[in-house]
């Protein structure tokens, strides 16, 4: 596919030069800051890498403009422009890939950037901002801030020359910054923590769809925005299912006396 070459691209390529690179030395800060084993960090840096490239070839796709209308007397067209500053606040539990779900789209779309990680990830910041603030390309677009003090994330609010925040965090959080941004009118977008649900209506669930859905609640002990809290399951598979989902918790994160002990315990709603 053609790549439109401009210096949205430029920058974004410069960006995956940059993780490609660094790529073993930021899965082992992120290992220290999370105690994550290095494997799960070196798959938090490649899921990085590829929602940039799958950002750069959609951006191939996108018109910059084009015409909604014409009658006789008028046209209609649409512009599609950056909306400017965009400030980045994420956590520490996928200090990196909280900021590439969304940093690519912005700086393809031409927004200069603010990225606030977590003060709980002190070891992956530093070298976030080494990496990035040495590249001569992408050191005037993204800038790193550096702080454990929750003023600047604040300041970051309330400024006037910030034009969008978008957060990734607890809704208590989110309710601040929903009340702060208001008062200069901000784009917000927030990512809460997650109650997401999984939907079982028929028999046929294999053991690969029972680890997914075991995998989704129990990966990073269950620190994660997506992660399953909750299933619906049909009535009349239900006893089924829940003795078939026991079996296999059991088999592969838990000590069968734990079992026999009846602590591991499943209501029906």
């Amino acid at each position: 596919m053609h790549i439109k070459k401009n210096v949205n691209t430029l920058m974004a390529y410069e960006l995956l030069k940059i993780l490609k690179k660094n790529k073993k030395k930021i899965a082992e800060k992120i290992k220290k800051d999370t105690n994550k084993k290095l494997k799960d960090a070196l798959a938090e840096v490649n899921s990085s890498i590829n929602i940039l490239n799958y950002a750069i070839l959609q951006y191939a796709k996108i018109k910059t403009n084009y015409t909604a209308f014409k009658l006789q007397n008028s046209i209609g067209k649409i512009f599609f422009e950056p909306v400017g500053c965009v400030a980045f606040i994420t956590p520490w539990n996928y200090p990196l890939l909280t900021i590439f779900e969304r940093l690519p789209f912005a700086l393809l779309a031409g927004c200069n950037i603010i990225l606030k990680p977590s003060e709980f990830t002190p070891n992956f910041n530093n070298l976030l901002k080494k990496i990035l603030h040495k590249n001569k390309i992408l050191n005037n677009q993204i800038k790193v801030l550096l702080s454990k003090d929750n003023k600047e994330g604040k300041l970051l609010t309330y400024d006037k020359n910030v034009d969008m925040i978008s957060f990734v965090g607890s809704a208590k959080t989110a309710k601040n910054i929903v009340r702060q941004t208001s008062y200069s009118l901000k784009k917000i977008s927030l990512e809460l923590g997650g109650k997401n649900t999984a939907i079982i209506l028929d028999k046929d669930f294999n053991v690969n769809f029972i680890d997914n859905i075991i995998f989704g609640i129990f990966e990073n002990s269950g620190r994660a925005c997506v992660a399953i809290s909750k299933i619906l399951v049909n009535e009349k598979i239900y006893d089924d299912f829940l003795q078939y989902l026991q079996k296999r918790i059991i088999k592969k994160f838990l000590n069968k006396n734990i079992y026999e002990r009846k602590i591991l315990k499943f209501e029906k709603n």
